[in-house]
């Protein structure tokens, strides 16, 4: 019985306390943007390794504009919730990238731009940034 009332009152918009959505939904919606931001930046990583345009700091630019973009496709989908979500896509992104960062061992050769602090600040910053333009 205390289960299907939890739910209840988890999920529904017409208790005055609680906000209209909750913010357990505004996670499950920023997963899978925080893992698009994540595969995007190996995919182009490997793809400028491969073609032998690499340097040290392409990945970096690669991660804010990958997380520009899924900051600003949250600000299309939810307009009235992309800053929320936009910051939680950005702490999935960050917890990939502190997992490859703590569980590396020092023959991976992980760039330290895109996987130590500069890359975790680009994320947070880009997806809000990108989560605040006007459609």
């Amino acid at each position: 019985m205390v289960r299907p009332l939890l739910l209840i009152i988890f999920f529904s918009s017409s208790l005055l306390p609680l906000p209209p959505m909750p913010i357990f939904a505004d996670f499950l919606v920023s997963l899978p943007g925080g893992t698009l931001i994540f595969m995007s930046v190996l995919l182009f990583g490997t793809l400028l390794r491969r073609l032998s345009f690499f340097a040290p700091w392409m990945d970096l630019p690669a991660l804010a504009l990958a997380a520009f973009a899924v900051g600003a496709l949250l600000r299309l989908i939810r307009p009235s919730r992309a800053s929320l979500t936009a910051l939680f896509s950005g702490l999935v992104t960050v917890a990939f990238l502190v997992y490859l960062r703590f569980n590396a061992h020092p023959s991976d050769a992980y760039n330290p731009l895109t996987f130590g602090w500069p890359g975790m600040l680009t994320v947070f910053f880009c997806v809000l940034a990108g989560a605040r333009i006007k459609p």
